[in-house]
């Protein structure tokens, strides 16, 4: 019984709210017309919210790039877009020291085609140095002096670390870069020893939101640590493969990132050359080590050859990553392949144009390496390359050195208002979020101190050894 009369509750219900719309004054002509659209978008939309939220459910989250341990502290924190609004007048720079060697670009790398492809080598006996700041002995000497000579606020850092702060805006995947902020107001920006922001990202800023079912069909090779790892592996293999061996320009001083006693015998340093340089920001100086990757052929004779960074883009399905077919598209409608890129790989393009801009370079070369076969991760061919100026292509990409300069600044005015100490500036990994933390100073050194724990034990082992024979 209670089953019945609650339907027959329900049936009452309904005849009385059909009664009161009786009753209620019709709509005609264009009123009732109104109100019927109006009535159905909100149908609609309400619909699209279900819709909506249950995607949000399912979008892989990631992870951060770094743990964030129980005695880290807040203190600042704010969206990556305030960060678009920071501007000043990008500085001159004044260059304190090169070191290292410079090749000539080998040009016949500008006629390669999809009907004149060249293959992608490997170049294994080549080591590609990833120093961090405070390792750098060039960067220690500057240190030292700063400190004797007390000149003020001064930051020490890398091109690699300033570009990623510079167009941290673009950024969409986790990542974390600690800053030292010592007496005398001396920062050093770095990174940690397992840090990942030497590895390139794929399709970071893509439109295409990678579901957690998405995942799990994805093919190994296709997933993003995978890619990361591919793409890196071919932008180093590249920048050595367009060299002209034979023509090089060797600076002063020597490499200071290679030591050959640490180094496996038949291993060789990757063919750049470092310049460092300074920059006045209001009252604070930057000095930061630069990449240079090769020299190109001025055009007009008894002109000087022009400096020049190297990148590659590489296409692994375009099928997959929503880009176009480079074999169809690259060699009548580049343009096309390009943008594409730049909504793909926003982040990526706006990194390595600010490196280029902050190492002083006349050009940036990028090339197009593919697959040989789209399910092949191993083997590649280059399709095609470009030169741009970094200026224009800035501009291209929207990419302001105002900006680029200013978020920069005022990343460090956040480091300079703390005490002394360490702080860890993350990108929160699933929101365009930016938090500081506080952090103790012995944060990331005890990997560091462990390595150097097995090396003194490894040393003492030996000296007992020689003293028992």
């Amino acid at each position: 019984h209670g089953s019945f009369r609650g339907r027959w509750q329900n049936r009452n219900r309904h005849n009385n709210r059909r009664r009161d719309d009786l009753n209620k004054p019709q709509l005609k002509g264009k009123q009732a017309k109104y109100l019927m659209q109006h009535t159905r978008r909100g149908k609609q939309w309400k619909r699209r919210g279900v819709t909506r939220r249950y995607n949000n459910r399912n979008v892989k989250q990631k992870e951060a790039s770094v743990k964030v341990a129980a005695d880290w502290k807040v203190v600042e924190q704010f969206d990556l877009s305030a960060l678009t609004k920071m501007s000043m007048t990008p500085p001159q720079a004044e260059d304190l020291k090169w070191c290292g060697q410079l090749y000539k670009y080998n040009d016949e790398y500008d006629r390669v085609s999809t009907k004149n492809e060249s293959k992608l080598k490997r170049f294994e006996n080549v080591s590609f140095l990833n120093v961090t700041t405070v390792d750098d002995p060039v960067i220690q000497e500057y240190a030292k002096e700063t400190t004797q000579k007390g000149e003020g606020s001064t930051v020490f850092c890398t091109d690699e670390l300033m570009a990623h702060l510079m167009t941290c805006s673009r950024s969409v995947y986790p990542w974390d870069i600690y800053f030292t902020r010592l007496e005398n107001d001396i920062v050093f920006i770095d990174k940690r020893e397992d840090s990942r922001l030497e590895m390139l990202t794929v399709n970071e800023t893509a439109t295409m939101r990678t579901t957690q079912e998405d995942e799990s069909k994805v093919a190994a090779i296709n997933q993003a640590e995978k890619l990361s790892i591919e793409a890196t592996a071919i932008n180093q293999n590249f920048s050595q493969q367009v060299l002209n061996k034979t023509r090089k320009k060797t600076y002063p001083n020597p490499n200071p990132l290679w030591d050959e006693e640490d180094e496996e015998e038949g291993m060789e340093p990757a063919s750049f050359a470092y310049r460092y340089r300074k920059w006045k920001l209001g009252n604070l100086t930057l000095i930061a080590r630069t990449e240079l990757h090769c020299r190109v052929d001025r055009a007009v004779k008894g002109q000087k050859a022009q400096l020049a960074t190297i990148y590659a883009l590489n296409e692994w399905d375009s099928k997959l990553s929503g880009g176009v077919d480079w074999r169809t598209k690259i060699d009548t409608l580049p343009g096309a392949v390009l943008a594409t890129e730049l909504k793909n790989n926003a982040c990526k393009l706006g990194k390595w144009t600010a490196q280029t801009l902050v190492a002083g370079a006349n050009l940036m070369k990028i090339g197009y390496v593919s697959r040989v076969q789209s399910k092949d991760p191993y083997n590649h061919v280059i399709l095609g390359t470009q030169f741009y100026k970094p200026r224009e292509f800035a501009v291209q990409i929207n990419l302001s050195q105002s900006n680029m300069w200013g978020t920069l600044k005022a990343l460090i005015d956040i480091i300079l208002k703390q005490p002394v100490g360490k702080y860890v500036l993350m990108k929160d990994p699933n929101k365009p979020t930016l938090r500081v933390y506080s952090v103790p100073m012995s944060t990331f050194m005890a990997e560091e101190d462990d390595e150097d724990d097995d090396e003194d034990e490894d040393e003492d082992d030996a000296a007992i050894e020689n003293d028992l024979d």
